[in-house]
């Protein structure tokens, strides 16, 4: 055994890392080289899962034993704030997942999942907590990770089964919030898992509407090639050209252009994309439907 990590470790000898040091020993001095800074829950969280979601990234022998340093290093050098009441539908950690000093909690698992806390998060799942939990604003961990683009997170999270169709009180699903961000990775391993390319929000909103109006060009073309619907309109009438034209998105609206989004749709007044794009207060736009009008 090696003596670096024996003298880590001290009195919890019990959790020396055996099949870790045999299969991967490059890992564990990267793990002692980091033990009690605050780099070690970064490197342990970037270890925790394969990123695309189909697989842990270790032997679970081996994840085990990362897993269970993590836990330790957390009861040591962890800092935590003690909550008034644990979070109600967990009623007490199995034997084999003691936490030390760490109090479950509602907020801490919402502010790891916006965090991207990968094995915080794991933590909380592997103590029974239900992966669907919304917080105050109906978001789910999945919502937060999406959010975010925290793609360890989300891969960790689609792996589990969460439930890619979950709304948050506006309606917005996590592909919303990808597409929103205009992460490809995020927006692809979504899809991936049977998010839903089409679905709308409270008002009508889809995700190709949140990228246009984010101008989130390459997200759109990502989108329109899973099969987004282009000339789908909201509870008003607006299309996602229409979103990128008020929200004076250049390279949105010509993609869009691009891929035949229709120019004669008019929303609840009596606007159409031809209209505003002419009167448009941007030069460039005003151009590009100029030419666009005659063949561009």
């Amino acid at each position: 055994m090696n003596p670096a990590v024996l003298d880590l470790l001290g009195s919890d000898a019990d959790f020396y890392p055996h099949h870790l040091e045999e299969s991967y020993p490059r890992i564990l001095e990267q793990i002692i080289a980091v033990w009690g800074t605050d780099h070690f829950e970064r490197i342990i969280s970037s270890l925790a899962v394969d990123e695309r979601g189909g697989r842990q990234g270790f032997p679970p022998d081996v994840a085990s034993e990362i897993f269970s340093l993590y836990r330790l290093h957390l009861s040591r050098f962890g800092k935590h704030e003690p909550e008034e009441q644990a979070w109600d539908h967990v009623k007490e950690l199995d034997s084999d997942l003691s936490y030390g000093e760490v109090t479950v909690s509602k907020d801490d698992y919402f502010a790891s999942a916006a965090a991207g806390n990968t094995l915080r998060v794991l933590m909380y799942l592997k103590s029974g907590i239900n992966i669907e939990t919304a917080d105050e604003y109906g978001k789910t961990a999945l919502i937060w990770a999406a959010t975010f683009s925290h793609l360890p997170l989300l891969g960790l999270l689609l792996s589990r089964e969460a439930n890619t169709e979950s709304r948050d009180l506006g309606g917005y699903s996590a592909l919303h919030w990808a597409a929103a961000d205009g992460n490809l990775q995020a927006i692809d391993l979504l899809i991936e898992h049977g998010a839903q390319v089409n679905a709308a929000n409270k008002v009508g909103v889809t995700p190709l509407m949140q990228a246009a109006s984010r101008g989130k060009h390459e997200a759109i073309r990502r989108l329109l090639e899973a099969g987004a619907d282009i000339n789908q309109t909201d509870q008003i009438g607006q299309t996602a050209l229409i979103h990128a034209l008020q929200t004076n998105h250049y390279r949105s609206s010509e993609t869009l252009l691009l891929q035949h989004a229709k120019i004669d749709v008019a929303g609840k007044d009596q606007q159409t994309a031809l209209s505003l794009g002419l009167s448009h207060s941007n030069p460039q736009i005003r151009q590009l439907f100029t030419k666009h009008r005659f063949g561009l």
